[in-house]
């Protein structure tokens, strides 16, 4: 090989080594690069929140709840019985089931006679008692109607008596008149003008326009005297007339007074009338008592049912309550539950329920029979179910489920966010960047119009294509970017 060859082959060698290192290099380059993308992604799947979102739906929020109970009878009976009575034995428990005519109790024998033997003696006693006060009233009528016959008698001779007296008084100012006008024939009453005004012209309307004043005569001192002297008499008539007037009124008026006295003295007393009731109710219990030792101090049930209370035990004496209560099986049954003040919203008379009984798969419908303020829970209410199946003390619940109005914007529960008053939920949107377009979260305000426990009814500048955050891996804020979970 000549010497110009060998260097051109030379150089051709290092020529394809210095393309052979680029390509190397540029491989190690894009590789670097895939490698650095790769982790970017990674970290970016670590820092950016994968979300869910949904559109808001238009639909109605449904409430329903479940509340537990205990079923009472809807009727109950009492077995009742004489007080005081020596109980014997105790046939029956509470929680039994009974049919009507089983037997409760029964009543030591001995016991019952012995109570019969008292009200009889009680009875006795009242008879007494009632005969002696049916004696002292007939006395008191008698004493009474001589009463109001005297003073009916006082009236009228009070009435003659005042009466004389008045026709006295007046007979003497009619006389003392007349001597008036018998003074005045023989006198000329123009000689007495001035002194007449002077003394006694208020009298002057006390004459008739008969009355003579006179037309002859003197004004004689001595005619003044005796003038004046008949004047004097006329009053003294006449004030004796007015006391006349006034007595006989006052003496009537007692005398009408002493009728009225006589006449509610004259009231029944009412100790006949309660001494018979006492005895008509001993003729009650002296009737019960036979009966029951007819039957041999037996008490049996009233009724079908269940045995709720029983107040008697072996050994002790009866109460004057009721000493059985039986919860009658034909009455039906009822349901009582408490609702909370935020639950009673939901819960009103004639609403459809339904009724689980303990023991079974199925419930059945019912209706709220009443709502009522809850004496256990401030603000709650108590709701009463009526049933016709069931038993007395079986648990049971109640599903209540009403739905509100439709509302054109709901959304789950799970996309509202901040306190009551201040709440929003954060859309899902795409924005331009010099990264390219991203996807951030942005927030809308809303007010909810109502809710459960899974959705709210929301209004605001919320629009029915924003995808809502329903939830996110992580907690964001306004402002993060975000990707969908499905990306």
């Amino acid at each position: 090989m000549q010497i110009k060859e060998l260097l051109h082959w030379q150089q051709g060698e290092k020529q394809l080594g210095r393309q052979g290192r680029l390509l190397r290099l540029l491989a190690g380059f894009i590789g670097l690069m895939l490698v650095l993308t790769l982790i970017s992604r990674a970290a970016d799947s670590l820092t950016v929140a994968r979300v869910d979102t949904e559109t808001p739906k238009s639909g109605a929020i449904e409430h329903a709840f479940d509340k537990q109970g205990v079923l009472t009878a809807n009727r109950e009976v009492a077995a009742t019985t004489l007080g005081g009575v020596l109980v014997e034995s105790v046939q029956s428990y509470v929680g039994a089931a009974v049919q009507s005519g089983d037997l409760l109790f029964t009543l030591d024998v001995q016991s019952l006679q012995e109570q019969l033997q008292e009200k009889n003696i009680e009875k006795k006693k009242l008879q007494i008692q009632l005969q002696s006060a049916y004696l002292s009233q007939q006395n008191q009528d008698e004493l009474s109607d001589v009463a109001q016959q005297r003073a009916d008698e006082d009236y009228t001779y009070t009435e003659l008596e005042s009466g004389e007296r008045v026709r006295r008084a007046q007979n003497d100012l009619n006389d003392a008149r007349d001597d008036i006008n018998d003074f005045w024939k023989t006198h000329d009453r123009d000689e007495f003008d001035h002194w007449w005004n002077d003394n006694w012209y208020n009298e002057a309307d006390d004459w008739d326009e008969n009355d003579s004043w006179g037309t002859i005569g003197s004004s004689s001192s001595g005619a003044k005297a005796e003038l004046e002297g008949l004047m004097k008499a006329y009053q003294s008539a006449k004030r004796a007339l007015a006391d006349a007037v006034l007595a006989e009124e006052k003496a009537l008026l007692e005398a009408e007074r002493r009728i009225e006295d006589a006449g509610r003295e004259n009231v029944k007393s009412s100790d006949p009338q309660l001494l018979s009731l006492n005895i008509q109710l001993l003729d009650i219990q002296i009737e019960r008592l036979q009966q029951l030792i007819e039957a041999n101090g037996e008490v049996r049930s009233p009724a079908n049912g269940v045995v709720q209370k029983l107040e008697v035990a072996t050994g002790s004496r009866t109460l004057d309550t009721a000493s059985a209560v039986i919860a009658e099986s034909s009455g039906g049954f009822r349901f009582t539950a408490t609702l909370s003040e935020e639950e009673a919203k939901y819960a009103a008379r004639g609403d459809k329920v339904t009724i689980t009984l303990q023991g079974k798969q199925r419930g059945s419908e019912a209706v709220i029979e009443s709502v009522s303020p809850s004496a256990k829970q401030a603000g709650g209410v108590e709701v009463m179910v009526l049933l016709s199946e069931g038993e007395a003390g079986q648990a049971a619940s109640m599903h209540i489920s009403k739905r509100s109005e439709s509302f054109p914007q709901c959304v789950p529960l799970s996309a509202l966010r901040g306190a009551s008053g201040d709440q929003y939920v954060l859309v899902m949107e795409e924005r331009q960047t010099v990264l390219g377009n991203e996807k951030v979260a942005r927030r809308v305000n809303v007010s909810v119009s109502d809710s459960n426990d899974s959705r709210a009814a929301v209004s605001g500048a919320l629009q029915n294509q924003d995808k809502v955050i329903t939830g996110s891996t992580k907690n964001i804020v306004e402002g993060d970017r975000v990707r969908p979970s499905e990306s």
